[in-house]
């Protein structure tokens, strides 16, 4: 499974991808990352940061994330 943030802009294609591939692809909200980020002490801006937050919302809300579908 994989969790994006970005499933129009420059995602869409690596969403588009995966999909083709049969893989499960979810939308993670940006606004729940951002949550996830600044719910440490010490939140953090950097690439891995970014995504072990998407990451970490994937994993806890996965049944209730948007499938990604292209019709």
């Amino acid at each position: 499974m994989f969790g994006l943030e970005d499933v129009g802009g420059y995602g869409r294609d690596l969403a588009l991808y995966l999909k083709e591939k049969g893989h499960i692809v979810k939308f993670v909200n940006s606004s729940l990352s951002n949550a996830e980020r600044n719910s440490y002490a010490m939140p953090q801006k950097h690439d891995s940061w970014d995504a072990q937050c998407v990451a970490n919302v994937l994993i806890r809300q996965f049944p209730y994330l948007p499938d990604v579908i292209y019709l």
